[in-house]
């Protein structure tokens, strides 16, 4: 069993404010769990029945939150990254779906939380994550939450969106070289 050192607050900082100084990169993926767990997901590679759509229908019920921002242009830059996904779906991961909007958050199949701070580990720059949930009696995803980050220009929160949207339907870092949005760092220049 090993055990990864958690950085003190002080050293955190100097390394905030040194990323502040040079441009910040910043990690988008799951949030971060120990090395040797693993996250319930599915493969649409070896699990040749999730390719067709990890939910097993083809309608995907969507809220969108938004926790210490009610802008309506973020539901506008969700709708239309879902409508991107919902186009280009069966390309990046073999699955037609559609999306539906519901105003409950509690029947909603996925749930896109726009905050201000994103719970995917200490220390980490991350701009979003994605965690969904699959039935241990069938594999398939029964729900998942997707939370990016406020706060950046709309074409970062489109691309952390649509990285994360990614993580939903089973892609992963591994296939960016086909799927460039799937690459686990974004470089943001700091102003200046």
């Amino acid at each position: 069993m090993s055990r990864t050192a958690v950085p003190s607050a002080r050293g955190v900082a100097k390394l905030g404010l040194l990323l502040a100084l040079l441009g910040t990169v910043v990690t988008m993926g799951y949030p971060a769990v120990a090395e040797e767990a693993t996250l319930p997901t599915v493969d649409r590679f070896t699990d040749s029945a999730a390719a067709d759509n990890p939910w097993r229908r083809t309608t995907v019920r969507v809220h969108v939150a938004h926790e210490g921002d009610d802008s309506p242009a973020l539901d506008a830059l969700a709708e239309r990254e879902l409508d991107h996904w919902e186009t280009n779906s069966q390309r990046y991961a073999g699955s037609n779906v559609s999306f539906e909007l519901v105003d409950e958050r509690d029947s909603a199949d996925l749930v896109v939380v726009f905050q201000e701070e994103v719970g995917c580990g200490e220390g980490r720059f991350a701009v979003g994550c994605a965690r969904q949930w699959t039935s241990s009696r069938t594999g398939r995803v029964t729900h998942a939450t997707v939370w990016v980050r406020t706060g950046y220009d709309d074409s970062i929160t489109r691309h952390t969106l649509r990285h994360e949207l990614g993580h939903v339907f089973g892609l992963s870092h591994d296939d960016a070289d086909e799927f460039p949005f799937m690459r686990s760092t974004v470089r943001i220049h700091g102003s200046g």
